[in-house]
């Protein structure tokens, strides 16, 4: 990270605490539970207001503590978020990932009036689970191999409602374990432009009307 994104950051963060409003028991559960960093908060703030509409549904592939779950409930105040999660311990004991995620999701649900369904298991099988078009944000952040990610995108593309966004975490390169992440939307074939969401590591894709 350069001098000058480091600063955009730190504008970030007073940015967030700026907006927030009565909601500062959210933000700090998000910061306790979430590994985005506040330029990737600031990106989903924007996203929510981009969507600019009532909002259905949003899809979270990988919520483990449900930090960025609960950021999402609070700026897009969607009626349901459906969240994709084995929970199998692979950040920390499931029980207590687990336990964590209720926490936040019951946060969700009296902070923004927001619904959390939590499908506990992978993203492939979880798929079939999901209509077409019935989502107007899908968010991938679940395993960050090219293979998987790549799979995500495909899979989950259709699901997307015209003029939704297919949004993801992590589209980096200094981190050698999110390499598979810029490589997998990089090679992705779509009808739409991947735009980075800098200095944060979101990019979104917006499907057309």
């Amino acid at each position: 990270m350069t001098e000058l994104e480091h600063e955009y950051l730190l504008d970030f963060e007073r940015k967030l605490d700026a907006v927030i409003g009565d909601g500062a028991d959210v933000l700090a559960r998000v910061r306790e539970t979430s590994i985005q960093w506040p330029g990737d908060l600031w990106a989903l703030r924007f996203l929510s207001q981009l969507v600019g509409r009532e909002t259905d549904t949003i899809v979270e592939i990988g919520s483990h503590m449900g930090g960025s779950m609960l950021w999402m409930a609070w700026c897009f105040r969607p009626r349901r978020i459906i969240c994709i999660d084995p929970h199998a311990g692979c950040s920390g004991p499931a029980d207590e990932v687990r336990a964590a995620f209720a926490v936040s999701a019951a946060m969700a649900r009296e902070r923004a009036g927001c619904e959390v369904e939590l499908l506990q298991t992978t993203s492939d099988l979880a798929a079939p689970e999901l209509l077409d078009g019935s989502a107007e944000l899908i968010y991938v952040d679940g395993w960050h191999s090219e293979d998987v990610v790549s799979v995500d995108l495909v899979t989950y593309w259709p699901k997307v409602r015209r003029g939704g966004l297919l949004a993801g975490h992590d589209y980096c390169d200094f981190h050698p374990d999110h390499k598979g992440v810029v490589r997998a939307v990089n090679h992705w074939d779509h009808e739409a432009e991947v735009v980075l969401l800098a200095p944060s590591r979101v990019f979104a894709i917006r499907k057309p009307e």
